[in-house]
């Protein structure tokens, strides 16, 4: 008859289910930190796009303005 005592296998099925707990924790930090980083990007993209927008109908008034039509055949 066996019984169960502290032996080894008490051990290592003890220690992996935090190990995997432990795992799981810092990949979900990771995911939230990476999705933070998404994040942060997008905002700069959208800036970075509003300049350009900004820019393009800054420049078209200024050459309206001017009454050079260059560039504007497809109003």
């Amino acid at each position: 008859m066996m019984t169960s005592g502290p032996s080894g296998g008490g051990f290592i099925f003890g220690i992996i289910p935090i190990l995997m707990f432990l795992v799981n924790v810092g990949l979900l930090g990771l995911g939230i930190y990476l999705l933070i980083l998404l994040i942060r990007l997008a905002k700069r993209g959208i800036e970075l796009l509003d300049l350009q927008i900004a820019e393009k109908r800054r420049t078209r008034r200024d050459d309206l303005n001017r009454g050079d039509q260059g560039g504007n055949e497809f109003l």
